[in-house]
């Protein structure tokens, strides 16, 4: 029978083995984090000529409480309207905030380089549009 030291260290030894196969840093010394900063922004054009997004539920109430509209924003990488887009962001916004504005914004950011790239972006911030 094993003492019960070598089978504590067994253990030890175990679930060192399992942490590492779930986190790779975990197995390695060298890190393998990074981080990056971008300046993005969100090209929004809600009326007129090239509008990306339509309101799908109108409201009646005061501050437009409950106005949902679909968007399909280009993000682009300076805040000139002719910048490069990189990404596009298609979702939702909801206005809801019954004293207004404040809108909630569910939506992906899709990059245009590599497709598969996308973040799941929720948010809620305050806009000072009127309708």
């Amino acid at each position: 029978m094993a003492s019960p030291s070598l089978v504590v260290l067994s253990m030890i030894l175990a679930l060192h083995s399992i942490l590492s196969m779930a986190c790779a840093s975990l197995s390695s010394v060298l890190q393998c984090e990074s981080e990056v900063n971008l300046h993005l922004y969100l090209h929004q054009i809600a009326f007129g000529q090239g509008t990306n997004q339509v309101a799908i539920v109108l409201s009646s109430q005061p501050a437009v409480f409950g106005l949902t509209t679909v968007i399909d924003w280009t993000v682009i990488d300076g805040p000139n309207p002719n910048s490069t887009i990189v990404a596009r962001t298609k979702g939702m916004q909801v206005q809801a905030d019954v004293a207004g504005p404040g809108w909630f914004n569910y939506f992906s950011m899709v990059f245009e380089k590599n497709s598969r790239s996308l973040i799941h972006i929720l948010d809620y911030g305050f806009r000072f549009l009127s309708y």
